[in-house]
């Protein structure tokens, strides 16, 4: 499975598990929605493809940035996720052996931090000559206690645990218990460190105003443009050097950068983390960090203007994609009605920009429902109508949106969403056959 895309700086083509694993989770929403046994039959042709692309040593690789085919670990835990996909739904022994060689694969791919364990980025981490190798600048640093090469990446890092806290739920074992408690140690000490929160307040506020969609930008005031720019040119290319001085990833207001010692700056990693901080929260509910940056992240990206901001340029718009995943799982693990309308939203704005809804939308995630418990997504009878399926402590939930211009009326094709509650976007109780206004939502929760 290679991606639709070739990858920057060189413009190569790659394999790409995280495309994989994307697609198998959608084949398995289709299939329940359709009940078509040709969603079925994809679905183990991308299993099969993963499985045969396997390397001896149990890992994944793909040589995005150099000719030595070095593994990046997140793609190589999208394998693992697909694995424990596929063995959610029926055993099997050659999946169960390729899962645990992948997995002791990850667990060699680690650095010790003052605080434990962590789960490494990709391959060129391991020396100072293959971050060399690699496309990007980067600051040689042993802040808190990890390797000079270490750049501390987050989403990696929560990607990782959540595929090795699967593992040990999927396999009964003990083996790696060590482990995931000194990655889920220092994920925890990291999140909580906040040095400078004055000094940060102040830089952040600055940056802040780089995160404003275009028209909002162009309405500032002449100082506050003059400080933007300030921002944008010498501030921000100096966020690395400060971050590596007074290390923190989580910044006043909430925003959660992507890592720390690498020398750029993308706030599309903003969703990215997000989504990984709700995953990360599902699994160890315990860790009451994790839910309360995710939190503070989400709000970030809408309060700050972010979301609005990544509709503007192509390369940014995947941004929504990621930010609507994580409201997905946000809303499953939180009955607040602001999720949904935050949900409703975006995927709103994925619709006029011509992009899919993400897979959790379907409703047949596994790391949210096992797959016994998986719902058909209902199919609407009219083409303005989209659906996302959500499925969480609270129920069974149906978010219905009506992305044309005049009213239309919720039918199905099939399956019927049953029995439901409907609410539209002020919560306020609606009757199932009442009319959707154009641009309007409702929601639809299991009675």
């Amino acid at each position: 499975v290679y991606e639709n895309r070739y990858e920057w700086p060189k413009r190569w083509k790659i394999c790409s598990e995280n495309d994989a694993h994307a697609l198998f989770t959608c084949c398995a929403g289709l299939a329940r929605a359709t009940g078509k046994a040709l969603y079925g039959l994809l679905a183990t042709q991308l299993l099969h493809a993963v499985l045969a692309r396997q390397g001896d040593d149990g890992g994944y690789h793909h040589g995005t940035w150099t000719n030595e085919l070095e593994s990046h670990y997140r793609l190589h835990a999208s394998a693992m996720h697909m694995m424990m996909d596929a063995l959610d739904e029926r055993d099997d022994s050659t999946i169960r052996t390729a899962l645990d060689r992948a997995m002791a694969y990850a667990a060699a791919q680690t650095d010790q931090t003052a605080f434990g364990k962590w789960f490494l980025h990709d391959e060129l981490e391991h020396s100072a000559a293959g971050m060399e190798r690699g496309p990007f600048k980067w600051i040689p640093s042993r802040a808190l206690g990890k390797s000079p090469t270490n750049m501390l990446v987050l989403n990696t890092h929560l990607d990782t645990l959540v595929a090795a806290l699967r593992h040990a739920d999927v396999t009964g074992s003990e083996r790696y218990r060590t482990l995931n408690e000194s990655a889920r140690g220092s994920a925890l000490a990291i999140l909580g460190c906040r040095p400078a929160e004055s000094l940060y307040r102040i830089v952040f506020w600055l940056v802040g105003l780089t995160c404003l969609s275009t028209p909002k930008a162009a309405s500032l005031p002449l100082p506050l443009r003059a400080l933007k720019r300030v921002a944008w040119q010498y501030i921000i290319p100096r966020l690395p050097a400060l971050k590596t001085r007074l290390p923190r990833l989580v910044m006043p207001g909430g925003y959660v950068d992507r890592a720390l010692s690498l020398k750029n700056w993308s706030h599309r990693y903003l969703s990215t983390n997000a989504m990984d901080l709700a995953r990360i929260a599902r699994r160890l509910p315990g860790d009451v960090m994790f839910r309360d940056v995710l939190k503070e992240a989400l709000h970030y990206a809408i309060d700050s203007g972010l979301a609005e901001k990544w509709r503007e340029q192509p390369a940014d718009q995947y941004s929504i994609g990621f930010l609507a995943e994580a409201l997905c799982h946000a809303c499953t693990l939180d009955g607040a009605y602001e999720w949904r309308q935050l949900l409703a939203t975006q995927l709103f704005a994925l619709h006029d920009l011509g992009l899919g809804f993400p897979p959790t939308a379907l409703g047949c995630n596994p790391e949210i429902v096992p797959w016994a418990q998986h719902a058909p997504c209902p199919l609407p009878a009219e083409d303005a109508i989209r659906v996302a399926s959500l499925a969480g402590p609270q129920g069974r939930e149906v978010l219905v949106l009506n992305t044309g211009s005049s009213p239309a009326v919720m039918t199905w094709l099939n399956p019927q969403p049953g029995a439901m509650q409907w609410r539209d976007a002020d919560g306020i109780e609606q009757h199932p056959d009442a009319p959707l206004p154009p641009r309007a939502w409702r929601l639809g929760a299991a009675a």
